[in-house]
């Protein structure tokens, strides 16, 4: 494996014990690698958090886009009750 520059970092001393105690209890070798399994997990998370926005953000694009007509209040309030009544008979009588 190759050399990497060495770096400094400053924690608190409880996240201190918790990288000793997982090298202590094997779970990680050196605490080396268990600050790397961390950022692997902290970058997947941020990833996903991204991914997540832009989704969030296309459905608000097409949303804002839709040239269709917005219903009005009671014309909501009956689909919704249609809504819920249709998914408590899908729940009522299960799937055929």
């Amino acid at each position: 494996m190759p050399k990497t520059p060495e770096r400094h970092v400053s924690v608190t001393p409880e996240t201190w014990q918790a990288l000793h105690a997982c090298v202590e209890s094997g779970e990680f070798a050196t605490t080396e690698e268990a600050l790397e399994d961390a950022v692997r997990l902290w970058q997947r998370r941020r990833m996903k958090e991204m991914r997540e926005a832009d989704s969030i953000g296309r459905r608000l694009r097409t949303s804002m886009e839709d040239t269709r007509p917005s219903l009005s209040e009671k014309e909501a309030d009956k689909e919704m009750r249609h809504f819920i009544e249709s998914r408590k008979n899908a729940i009522r009588h299960g799937p055929h």
